[in-house]
């Protein structure tokens, strides 16, 4: 049995994994990795002011590219903190995760890379050349990213809950895993939404599927909001002395 009296205790949930695990800390150094890749994915220390100033146009593809690894590795630090599981689910399901981040690092930068190119109408550099149709499949490739990195957080989601008798979750701890996992298949199921419209759409309508990322932060605001109005009516969760 764990004794609970063990952990602090952070909204209502209880930090199991408030030491670092050995797959914790390689999923740390593998995003580490990756977001070096982000920096150093074009032509290197710029030679002139020119191409720095080039460089510096690039900071806007960088910084969104930037955000989306920070987002995945957020989630996979707090699952990590809250469950602190470290069996040979959690150790598959995290390398599906740092293998993905390592395969989906540069069609991320390249795709933030076009979107700053064409709103700015050129003003963005891009260093990367293709047709219209070879665009679409840039789509597809990270439509196919996106998945993969969501879905290996909400099978980890899925792994905690089913593992919820062993590490004695309370109730609102229980309810905080379950919606998580319903909260996974939001951002997972925007991925396959999108996927499956830009193998299906015409090409002149497929462009247009990345814009249902943008729906994410609607949708999960609102059902974080119904969510926390479930939670306030659960029994208060259990405070370790001290706290």
């Amino acid at each position: 049995m764990i004794n609970l009296d063990n952990y602090s205790t952070e909204h209502g949930f209880r930090m199991r994994g408030e030491e670092m695990t050995r797959i914790e800390t390689f999923t740390d150094a593998a995003f580490a990795f990756a977001l070096t890749l982000l920096v150093v994915s074009y032509d290197g220390i710029p030679g002139s002011y020119n191409e720095l100033m080039v460089a510096l146009k690039g900071i806007p593809a960088f910084a969104a590219s930037f955000m989306i690894m920070v987002i995945f590795w957020h989630a996979h630090s707090e699952w990590s903190r809250h469950y602190g599981l470290q069996d040979k689910a959690t150790v598959v399901y995290s390398c599906m995760l740092v293998f993905t981040v390592l395969v989906y690092v540069y069609p991320l930068k390249l795709i933030f890379a076009s979107l700053f190119y064409w709103i700015s109408d050129g003003w963005f550099p891009l260093n990367f050349s293709y047709n219209s149709a070879e665009f679409n499949q840039l789509f597809i490739i990270y439509h196919i990213g996106h998945c993969c990195m969501s879905g290996s957080i909400l099978l980890l989601y899925y792994h905690a809950y089913r593992q919820r008798d062993a590490l004695q979750l309370d109730p609102q701890e229980t309810f905080d895993t379950r919606t998580g996992i319903l909260a996974w298949w939001i951002v997972a199921g925007t991925g396959l939404l999108a996927l499956a419209l830009a193998l299906t759409l015409p090409q002149q309508l497929a462009y247009w599927t990345p814009m249902l990322y943008s729906t994410i932060p609607i949708v999960m605001g609102f059902y974080m909001g119904r969510r926390q109005k479930c939670r306030d009516q659960l029994p208060e969760p259990a405070v370790n002395p001290g706290d």
